[in-house]
């Protein structure tokens, strides 16, 4: 699947300004979950990462917000997925802004499913 039909998939869930459930590495680094509900429950995984790159905005304070009772919330702002080719490898380059986090995998497959509450 080409990251132009991946992109169109993940565009047609409407995921901007939805809150982000769920966030999990597994796997040594190698597999990235999302989970996310937008009249019904939405997954992404990334399978086989070679690259993750998480960063936390330092301007938000994540200790305040827990002491607070509350969770930092991340909502997603904007998701691009493109193809890339790193040392004869063909991979996908994702880029999530889900402030106040913001992520960057390459990764050899993505599956989107969805699941009905």
């Amino acid at each position: 699947m080409t990251s132009v039909d991946l992109q169109q998939q993940i565009n047609k869930h409407n995921y901007w300004e939805m809150l982000i459930d769920e966030l999990n590495v597994d796997y040594f680094c190698s597999r990235v979950e999302i989970k996310y509900y937008n009249d019904k429950s939405i997954y992404y995984s990334f399978i086989n990462c070679y690259k993750l790159n998480f960063n936390h905005c330092l301007k938000y304070d994540i200790i305040a917000e827990k002491q607070n009772g509350d969770f930092s919330p991340c909502f997603f702002r904007d998701i691009t997925v493109n193809d890339i080719e790193i040392e004869g490898r063909k991979l996908y380059e994702v880029k999530i802004d889900a402030y106040p986090v913001s992520l960057e995998i390459w990764c050899e497959s993505i599956e989107i499913k969805e699941k009905s509450n």
